[in-house]
C-alpha cells in the first residue's frame, strides 16, 4: 500500500466515525515478493535473470510478504501500519512501520475520498 492507500485508509477511519459506525480501518503492506505474476507477458531473458536477482536479494517470499497483512487483522488497531522491517520496507520481519507524512494529509485523504465515491457512484456526507 503505497501513501496514497494509506492516506486513504485514515480519510476512511474518519468518515466512518463520522456517520457513528464502528469500523476499524486498518492498514498494511506486504513489501516486495516474487508471486509468478513478474513472469506473465513471456519476459526476456535479461528480465527473468533480473528477477530471480531481485527475488533473492530484495524481496520477500509470498509467505513472508502475507505477515504483515495478518498481524494488521489479528492484532492491529486503528492507525497503525504494518509491513516489514526491514531495508526501505521491501522485505523483512513484520511489524509496525512509520507512514509518509502524507497520508495524514486531511486534504488529500477527502480528495481521494470523493474520487472513490464517484467511481462508485455514491454520496458521502461528511467529507
Amino acid at each position: 500500500m503505497g501513501w496514497a492507500g494509506l492516506a486513504l485508509s485514515h480519510a476512511m477511519g474518519r468518515q466512518f466515525e463520522s456517520e457513528g459506525l464502528d469500523i476499524n480501518v486498518l492498514a498494511a503492506h506486504p513489501g516486495v515478493s516474487i508471486t509468478g505474476i513478474q513472469h506473465k507477458g513471456n519476459p526476456t531473458l535479461i528480465q527473468r535473470v533480473a528477477i530471480w536477482v531481485f527475488g533473492k536479494v530484495l524481496a520477500a517470499t509470498p509467505e513472508q510478504a502475507a505477515k504483515p497483512l495478518y498481524m494488521a487483522s489479528t492484532i492491529g488497531c486503528m492507525g497503525e501500519f504494518y509491513g516489514p522491517t526491514g531495508f526501505k520496507e521491501m522485505k523483512g520481519e513484520a511489524g509496525l512501520v512509520q507512514p509518509d507524512l502524507r497520508t495524514f494529509d486531511e486534504e488529500v485523504g477527502a480528495n481521494l475520498m470523493s474520487q472513490v465515491a464517484a467511481f462508485l457512484d455514491i454520496e458521502l456526507e461528511h467529507l
